[in-house]
């Protein structure tokens, strides 16, 4: 989950010529890539006004669904929430899946 994913993984994602060091930001995507991102955008990853690229989740994510490989939402979520933790929180800044937390805590109340 912490590691951006290698070149191999992610080449079904982004237009050719795609090799090592090649630009990964969302105008480089396929449409197919472009539109599942923009998807995610609206429903599974976390809020933050980073337009300009692509974070390390979204190319985890894009890849697998590009690549119809079967993942658990809520165990990239859950690890997605650890590596915040693990991080400490520096300063002022919103908590990514503050979200689906307070879904999970809500229904861990019903």
């Amino acid at each position: 989950g912490g590691e951006v994913p290698p070149t191999e993984i992610v080449r079904a994602c982004f237009h050719e010529p795609f090799r090592e060091g090649s630009s990964r930001t969302p105008c480089d995507l396929t449409p197919t890539a472009c539109l599942l991102n923009e998807v995610m955008g609206r429903t599974l990853l976390p809020k933050i006004d980073y337009r300009e690229g692509l974070i390390r989740i979204q190319l985890w994510l894009v890849s697998h669904l590009v690549s119809q490989i079967a993942f658990d939402v809520w165990d990239v979520i859950l690890s997605e929430m650890e590596d915040t933790i693990a991080e400490g929180f520096k300063g002022i800044r919103q908590l990514p899946f503050s979200h689906w937390i307070c879904f999970i805590l809500t229904k861990e109340v019903d």
